[in-house]
């Protein structure tokens, strides 16, 4: 009896330093024994149980098998580590990029442009010279003149064509380009603006903006027969007929100095080529010049030795007629002109099967029933500032 109770409160002794009480197993009743040497051992008193931790105690099932972590206490004299408060950072505004600067390699061998010498041109008597191109110094506009020319042009008209279809166009002197460089030019716009409050009924065709100075010959006061493209286009547009420019092809009639310097000193001034444009049309035309009655032909390439410009129709006269078998249409149209008709009537004949031109300066007006017929025709007016300036010339 002694051992058994030994041993039970061995194990008691155990359970209470694993800090989990064990339950101790109920002997078996045994009979009681009287020793003469102790007294009798009463029923045995559990041991008393050590503190238990907060929670209940679990279960025999519930014990795990590792044993709880335990956490050391720090040392006495280790300081806690205090982190200090972080400041934010503000964000850095990040350097521009600067390209780095590249020195171009020097070219090897490099050839400096060569320095062009301006050209210069000889100066002739009593003309004005700019880029090379020749003209007259011009006189102030003659209002006089001015209104004679519009009388005329109305006069003619009444009397004749009051029923037509009539236009005027007048041509820009060549002087009228270079009005920036010098004083003496003719105001081809004051011209036409005076112009337009007197001939009521006309149709009137600016050309001013179809031309410039180089379009004019350097010797000579006409414009270039090749140049004149736009000139007739503004023409068609405005009359209603056809003009095919690719139609043409440009000849070259050789070189001639024009009569802005004929009978001056010209000093070595270069000549003028000139270059005149047929087409089957114009091959095909057939002309009556009435001075020329012998002479058929639109071009007459013999007079470039005398008057370069008149290669054209051959000159000035008081009447030509031409006739176009291959015109597009059979319309007639009458051109009252001066000296730069001759270069442009040329590129009329695509839509008129015939062109009759009058030079009033060597017709009277009181002939023309005697030899023009205006039924149904389109009527135009072509003179140039010169012209109209000197309107006494018109008969």
């Amino acid at each position: 009896m002694k051992r058994l109770a030994a041993i039970t409160l061995l194990l008691a002794l155990l359970l209470c330093a694993c800090g989990k009480p064990a339950e101790t197993p109920s002997p078996a009743p045994s009979p009681e024994v009287t020793s003469p040497m102790a007294p009798p051992i009463p029923e045995s008193t559990p041991a008393p149980e050590a503190t238990p931790d907060p929670a209940p105690a679990p279960g025999p099932d519930d014990i795990p098998d590792a044993q709880p972590e335990t956490t050391e206490p720090p040392e006495q004299n280790e300081q806690p580590e205090v982190t200090p408060p972080q400041t934010p950072t503000p964000e850095a505004t990040p350097a521009p990029e600067v390209e780095p600067e590249v020195t171009p390699e020097p070219t090897p061998d490099a050839t400096p442009a060569p320095t062009l010498e301006p050209p210069v041109y000889p100066e002739v008597e009593g003309m004005l010279c700019f880029d090379g191109i020749y003209f007259e110094p011009r006189p102030a506009v003659d209002d006089s003149a001015v209104n004679r020319f519009a009388d005329k042009l109305t006069a003619l008209r009444d009397k004749y064509f009051a029923d037509n279809n009539v236009y005027y166009a007048i041509v820009p002197d060549k002087s009228w380009y270079f009005r920036d460089r010098t004083d003496e030019y003719f105001d081809h716009q004051y011209i036409c603006d005076s112009l337009s409050g007197k001939l009521e009924g006309f149709t009137a065709i600016d050309l001013s903006g179809t031309l410039s100075g180089s379009d004019y010959y350097s010797t000579d006061p006409h414009w270039k027969q090749e140049n004149l493209s736009s000139t007739v286009s503004a023409l068609a547009d405005a009359m209603g007929f056809t003009y095919t420019a690719s139609a043409y092809t440009a000849n070259n009639a050789g070189t001639f100095i024009g009569t802005g310097l004929s009978g001056k000193d010209a000093n070595g001034a270069a000549p003028d080529t000139l270059c005149y444009l047929t087409s089957d049309v114009i091959n095909a035309a057939v002309v009556d010049n009435f001075q020329q009655q012998d002479f058929k032909k639109v071009y007459d390439l013999a007079k470039l030795g005398t008057n370069g410009y008149d290669v054209f129709l051959s000159g000035a006269t008081p009447l030509t007629v031409i006739e176009t078998p291959n015109a597009a249409e059979k319309r007639e149209l009458i051109i009252f002109r001066d000296s730069f008709g001759s270069a442009i009537a040329p590129l009329m004949l695509e839509s008129y099967s015939k062109v009759t031109l009058v030079d009033l300066r060597y017709m009277v007006s009181s002939l023309l029933p005697n030899y023009v017929s205006f039924n149904n025709a389109d009527v135009l007016f072509l003179y140039c500032d010169e012209l109209v300036n000197s309107s006494f010339l018109l008969k």
